[in-house]
């Protein structure tokens, strides 16, 4: 009778054993991301942009320290749980790659890509279709196409996340000169709990972080790219229809407009901490920002006629100070919008802005 037991027992023990491995094999988490990288602090000013969706890590910095980074070691941190190797031995070379494994044992790769500034002259001619929708291949411009990749999953019924010409900002044939980028304001959906009854294509200097697309969309549009000089005027060629139909989210007989807008601002705080503008600072009128020391804003955004392109100029002409480039950091904001009330869910379905042959000018 006691060796029956024991050999019960021992039997309970062992399927409970085999129960707890395999549960804790389901538990083993999938996150496989880069989390953190940054640069020693002799390596500034620099910008660092982890696009996760993109499986890219982007730096940009100017020409001298652009010559140093190859002496200098990053600090890389990955997702809670997970493990980084390195595939090559200097991470500023071509083929260099981060390999991120998470507990589970899937696997990321990371590239990374390293820019001396922001181009001048910006015609919007290379795209590529990645996670289902285009990319620029210059990565100093972005999109909310990857929010709205998400927002697609979420919403009932879902989208079609995996034809990019579903997605607000997209790439068209039909540019001023090749190709271009064009934006539109689309039927939305609820996501998150939240009611979003449109989606206005943008199309922006900066970086798109889903991470805070759960806690605070706006947030999640990260304005400025970092530059070395003092910019003057951007100028290029837009056309813009207006949709159909009533105004969404507001007075149904009010007009929608595009939005074409620029800022300089100062990046960086006294102890040299990053300062990020966001949709949220457009919000409540980003022009007011202490940290804006120019701004301008393409007032004639109403309907063009035709079909035909028209030229537009923002002159940064009314700075508040001198840029201390020696002091601080600096980022110059370019931001389009299909419906300049977008940010809100405010606009009319179907307005259209399509952009190409933008133009920094520098003092």
């Amino acid at each position: 009778m006691y060796i029956y037991k024991m050999k019960k027992i021992i039997a309970l023990l062992f399927i409970d054993f085999l129960f707890f491995s395999c549960s804790s094999d389901e538990v083993k988490s999938s996150e496989n991301y880069i989390e953190k990288f940054s640069l020693p602090a002799e390596i500034n000013p620099v910008q660092i942009n982890i696009i996760n969706e993109q499986n890219l890590v982007y730096v940009l910095t100017d020409s001298e320290n652009y010559e140093k980074l190859s002496t200098v070691e990053p600090t890389v941190e990955p997702s809670i749980g997970a493990s980084i190797k390195k595939e090559g031995k200097n991470w500023t070379a071509k083929n260099f790659k981060y390999v991120v494994t998470a507990e589970n044992g899937e696997t990321r790769e990371y590239s990374v890509v390293i820019s001396k500034t922001v181009p001048n002259k910006n015609s919007f001619e290379d795209w590529i279709s990645e996670k289902g929708y285009y990319v620029l291949s210059d990565l100093n411009w972005t999109s909310g196409n990857a929010g709205i990749s998400t927002a697609f999953s979420m919403m009932k019924p879902k989208r079609d996340v995996a034809n990019p010409e579903n997605y607000p900002t997209k790439k068209t044939t039909d540019g001023y000169e090749g190709n271009a980028v064009v934006m539109e304001t689309i039927e939305g959906g609820t996501v998150y709990g939240k009611n979003m009854p449109i989606l206005s294509g943008n199309f922006f200097l900066g970086n798109f972080n889903t991470s805070k697309m759960a806690s605070d969309p706006l947030m999640a549009t990260e304005f400025g790219k970092i530059v070395f000089t003092k910019a003057k005027s951007i100028k290029g060629y837009y056309k813009y229809k207006e949709g159909e139909g009533d105004f969404i989210n507001g007075d149904s007989n009010k007009n929608d407009s595009c939005d074409i807008y620029a800022a300089f601002y100062q990046a960086s705080d006294n102890d040299g901490k990053e300062i990020i503008l966001t949709a949220k600072d457009t919000k409540d009128k980003l022009d007011k920002s202490p940290y804006v020391l120019a701004h301008s804003r393409w007032q004639d955004c109403s309907a063009t006629q035709g079909t035909n392109f028209h030229p537009f100029v923002l002159n940064l002409d009314n700075y508040k100070s001198e840029p201390d480039f020696k002091k601080y950091n600096y980022k110059l904001l370019i931001t389009f919008a299909a419906s300049k009330g977008g940010a809100t869910y405010e606009g009319k379905i179907g307005s259209k802005l399509t952009v190409d042959e933008v133009e920094i000018e520098d003092n």
